[in-house]
């Protein structure tokens, strides 16, 4: 993982060519057996859609957006090396426009209603590398037929009546398919679709805090809240040095990251206080909030959260410099960076969030924002989180209330989706941000 910086608005991700709609998509996760991100379900809408109607029901209008965000932001933004799925009725299934979309990527939802001419267009498909999903899949459903060429079923555990999942799956597990469990919102729901053998799980239970219990919080824990408090405070620069030398692993961690690509040193620092000094408090400070987030307790979704957490944080801050109502300074502009990553720190660390802001010494104007939703940094977070959530309508709305633009939405998102990527992947443009 390298640092949680990017560069100015408008110099990194796929910008779209002159005159192509801007479009924005939300992108859902879904989680594996062992709740790392395995792949994302994508939903679609743009600009030229008449009055912002979410194309997130299946038709040609989506196969085209599927196709535009694909070329403006680029396959590696949105899905990494992950896998997309997306939905398809019969008029998509049928259209020669569906092969346009990378077909070693992208899953093809075939949903309910599809006739049956829809089995040999499916296999075609195949050959051609796509693979498929029956989405909603219910007994006795109509597609019956179609089980046996599909390489994902899903199955909704809101239309799936709980005394008969057990022997759906049952079935289901003669096709040789992976299954899918959707809408699973409670742990409690997860963990009995774990038990009956799902493969794959969609939905916001991972999103939700744990019992509050006491945490053990281990050294490097304890540390890194140190670490956070003495940026934000201005400490002297020789006590800061200490709060990374208390930790070993914690200060090779730093050292490996003032040394890496994405930041660029031209020589190689080789002292703690050289690399607090080249980094920057203010990027030290956003590194150490994701270190907090990655020490999260493996096998609950910490994966998915973080990452989460950390695209809310970039895009609040690049919709901050876009809003008419904020001058975009590079403190409020942090603040909307720290606004977005703690917005979620309850459910990542396992603790309540007021007592984690107070614990970090965290500024005021980021504690209204998450903790009472008051001021123009909670509004934009309202519309990061209709955002991923698919509700499209209510975006447009929060969006002509702040100022701004869908184009504006659909850059900050591009380049947002891009930065996350590079932060994990060690290719990271520039340690500067904007």
């Amino acid at each position: 993982m390298q640092s949680p910086t990017a560069s100015s608005p408008g110099q990194t991700g796929a910008q779209p060519e002159s005159g192509s709609a801007e479009v924005f998509v939300a992108r859902q996760p879904i989680l594996d057996r062992q709740q790392r991100i395995a792949a994302y379900e994508l939903l679609f809408r743009d600009q030229a859609s008449a009055g912002y109607a979410a194309i997130d029901s299946p038709s040609m209008a989506t196969a085209r957006v599927a196709i535009d965000t694909c070329m403006t932001m680029g396959t590696s933004a949105v899905l990494g090396d992950r896998l997309g799925f997306v939905n398809a009725d019969y008029e998509m299934l049928a259209s020669e426009a569906i092969e346009a979309l990378p077909a070693d990527q992208i899953v093809i939802e075939v949903l309910e209603g599809v006739p049956h001419w829809a089995r040999d267009r499916c296999v075609e498909l195949q050959r051609a590398g796509f693979r498929l999903a029956l989405d909603d899949y219910v007994p006795g459903d109509s597609r019956d037929s179609m089980l046996k060429a599909a390489d994902f079923v899903k199955v909704d555990l809101v239309l799936t009546p709980p005394d008969e999942l057990e022997s759906l799956v049952g079935y289901l597990r003669q096709s040789g398919a992976k299954l899918v469990a959707e809408k699973v919102e409670t742990r409690e729901e997860f963990q009995r679709c774990l038990d009956l053998g799902f493969d794959l799980f969609q939905g916001y239970y991972f999103a939700k805090p744990l019992t509050l219990a006491a945490r053990r919080q281990d050294p490097e824990h304890a540390a890194l809240f140190q670490a956070f408090r003495a940026l934000s405070a201005d400490t002297e620069l020789g006590e800061l040095e200490n709060c990374f030398k208390r930790n070993a692993r914690l200060g090779i961690q730093l050292l490996r990251l003032a040394n890496s690509a994405g930041v660029g040193a031209r020589q190689r620092i080789t002292t703690l206080r050289h690399a607090i000094m080249y980094l920057g408090r203010v990027q030290l400070r956003r590194w150490v909030l994701l270190m907090l987030y990655a020490g999260g307790e493996a096998g609950r979704g910490v994966e998915a959260l973080a990452e989460i957490a950390a695209v809310r944080g970039r895009l609040l801050e690049l919709l901050l410099s876009s809003a008419e109502t904020e001058s975009g300074d590079h403190v409020a502009k942090e603040c909307a960076f720290l606004a977005g990553m703690l917005s979620l720190a309850d459910a990542l660390l396992g603790r309540d969030l007021a007592e984690v802001m107070t614990e970090l010494k965290i500024d005021r104007v980021i504690r209204e924002a998450v903790l009472e939703r008051r001021g123009p940094i909670a509004r934009l977070l309202e519309i990061v989180e209709c955002l991923e959530h698919g509700r499209f309508h209510v975006l447009a709305e929060r969006l002509a209330e702040a100022g701004i633009t869908t184009e504006q939405l659909a850059g900050a998102q591009s380049e947002a989706y891009t930065w996350i990527r590079s932060v994990y992947q060690g290719t990271g443009p520039t340690i500067h941000s904007g």
